[in-house]
């Protein structure tokens, strides 16, 4: 057989890897509500409808077929005495202790995998030191899912039963009871082994809703628990889909909330009678960055039939320029939207592809010969002259390609977070909106012996609180590490910790927006009332008239001052519960 050139077989076995086989059909018999997983295709939404939806999972078979032979070139490799990290060897600064398999027929005996079984269950109990508090039944199950999608990519080695088990957690709602707090986001190796142990029958879960032992939960489902061997630990262990799994939520979370914040600010433009000019069309095609020619459109059509586009109105004298927290949105809200989607490319990548360490690379169908005397030919398996595929130390737990981007994410709602308290300032500032200060009622003549009411004379605090936390959650934390594990993992991410800190930002702005809604449907409400009292209907635009209607049924009119608290919370909950992704 003639020699190839290494690189040239690397390309080769690439492309043997990334060739996707395809989606499966409703002919398969797979239910249209159903997942089903491939390795190769899973999606934002699909880990949404899994984790919230409780939707079934179902599983390629050439991606289990993948996974069989997976473990097979595995145990081939180190029968064949290759030294393989985590398999034939500790791991960490134990990566020079050494983990003895003995083998006939190029299979592992039961007894000679006794060692294998022995250090798998001790790596499971030894890397399970997180703290709490513990993870959501829903985070829980996007992490299985996102991890489970990984095995199927057929790079991990693990066994088949592993990606079964993930199924059938997913399938029977049995969520491992995890503390989420402990990983340094270099692969979340403190928090996944948790999942492992209840594999095994340790520890707690949540079955179906009720707290029991691993072991009550595996009988009732009528799952044998996993005994861990060759690569099962690390493969449950060494893997970001924690931290994953937590940014496709939050991706998904923040694409509807910015979805709301323009309709929140469409009102708040015709709570100031602002100018629309920025919006036009024509302007964004003079700089037509995707994000924010997006905004701009969703903008216009919340506001199609507003008052704001008629020139001879009661209001028709505004300013030629609005502050910049108001002509700047389509920009700001864009830019966000473009730094969302350069994210969301990095992680759909990251979630459909393998994270393992060590890789185990499958050959092509018909496999070249090999020149095994080179420093990398002692990765390639070659059994006869034929080559089975590699096994090779890898890197590829590294996330910062996308959590860099998270953090960028972070910085952009930190602007949309500020960019509201400015816009909710200057509906409170009679100057910017020719309206009453802090949107008091117009005074009674026969009441001006009474002191006015104050409205939203303190609630700007508030706000301004919120938005200062929003600025320090913001500030990038993937560079704060510590060099670990004998000064060997000297690099690492805080990917969790970055995580938890957006997901923060958004619940905050969940708040802002909710006092800027609060101030927008006030001063819409004072503009109204100039309007009737010159026999004029003010006409709202088509989507801000459905938000500025549905809002009023759950926080009415200040007419006078009232504990704030209950309508901000009123203001937070219908902003998070009000509208689908659709409808938006």
């Amino acid at each position: 057989m003639k020699l190839l050139n290494l690189s040239v077989l690397l390309l080769v076995f690439s492309a043997n890897l990334l060739a996707s086989p395809g989606k499966s059909t409703h002919a398969e018999g797979i239910k249209p509500a159903s997942v089903t997983l491939s390795g190769h295709d899973l999606s934002i939404e699909q880990i949404v409808h899994v984790a919230h939806n409780h939707a079934p999972v179902y599983l390629l078979e050439s991606a289990m077929d993948k996974v069989r032979r997976s473990h097979d070139l595995l145990m081939l490799a180190a029968c064949e005495d290759h030294k393989i990290y985590g398999i034939t060897t500790g791991v960490g600064e134990n990566k020079d202790q050494p983990i003895n398999l003995q083998c006939e027929e190029d299979k592992p005996t039961q007894a000679g995998l006794e060692p294998s079984k022995t250090f798998n269950r001790t790596m499971l109990m030894a890397h399970s030191a997180a703290v709490g508090p513990l993870v959501s039944e829903s985070i829980m199950r996007a992490t299985m899912l996102v991890r489970l999608n990984a095995i199927l990519f057929g790079a991990t080695g693990a066994q088949a039963k592993v990606a079964k088990l993930y199924q059938a957690f997913l399938n029977h709602r049995i969520h491992p009871l995890a503390p989420a707090r402990g990983s340094v986001g270099m692969a979340d190796i403190i928090i996944l082994p948790h999942i492992g142990l209840a594999m095994m029958g340790k520890g707690q879960v949540i079955y179906q809703g009720k707290r029991m032992s691993a072991r009550e939960a595996l009988k009732r489902a009528q799952l044998e628990p996993l005994e861990p061997l060759g690569k099962d630990s690390l493969t449950i262990t060494s893997s970001n889909a924690y931290s994953a799994a937590r940014t496709a939520l939050l991706i998904h979370e923040t694409e509807v909330l910015l979805r709301k914040a323009d309709w929140v600010f469409a009102l708040s433009l015709e709570g100031v009678n602002g100018n629309i000019a920025p919006l036009l069309e024509e302007v964004h095609r003079l700089r037509p960055f995707y994000g924010q020619g997006v905004t701009a459109k969703a903008i216009r059509r919340f506001l199609a039939g507003s008052y704001l586009w008629e020139k001879d109105t009661l209001f028709a004298h505004r300013p030629l320029q609005d502050a910049l927290s108001f002509r700047d949105v389509s920009q700001i809200h864009g830019a966000t939207r473009d730094t969302l989607a350069f994210l969301k490319t990095q992680m759909l990548l990251h979630m459909n592809a393998s994270d393992d360490n060590p890789s185990v690379i499958l050959a092509p169908k018909d496999p070249p010969a090999l020149d095994t005397q080179t420093q990398i030919g002692q990765y390639y398996v070659v059994k006869e002259g034929i080559v089975h595929g590699m096994v090779s130390p890898s890197a590829n737990f590294e996330p910062l390609q996308w959590v860099l981007p998270l953090q960028s994410l972070s910085v952009a709602l930190s602007h949309v977070s500020r960019s509201s308290c400015y816009r909710m300032i200057k509906l409170g500032t009679d100057h910017f909106t020719g309206l009453t200060r802090f949107l008091g009622p117009e005074p009674d003549a026969d009441a001006l012996a009474e002191p006015p009411p104050i409205i939203f004379g303190a609630i700007q605090k508030t706000c301004g609180a919120l938005d200062t936390e929003n600025r320090s959650l913001s500030n990038p934390v993937s560079a704060d590490f510590l060099s670990l594990a004998g000064d060997i993992e000297d690099h690492a991410t805080n990917a969790p910790y970055a995580v938890a800190r957006l997901s923060k930002i958004v619940d905050n702005l969940y708040y802002i927006l909710g006092i800027e809604l609060l101030h927008a449907t006030q001063a819409i409400d004072l503009r109204k009332e100039k309007a009737e009292e010159k026999g004029i209907r003010l006409s709202l635009g088509q989507g801000t008239e459905t938000l500025f209607n549905a809002y009023r049924k759950q926080v009415d009119f200040l007419a006078e001052d009232r504990v704030l608290s209950i309508d901000i919370q009123k203001s937070y909950d219908f902003l998070r519960e009000w509208g689908t992704a659709n409808s938006l």
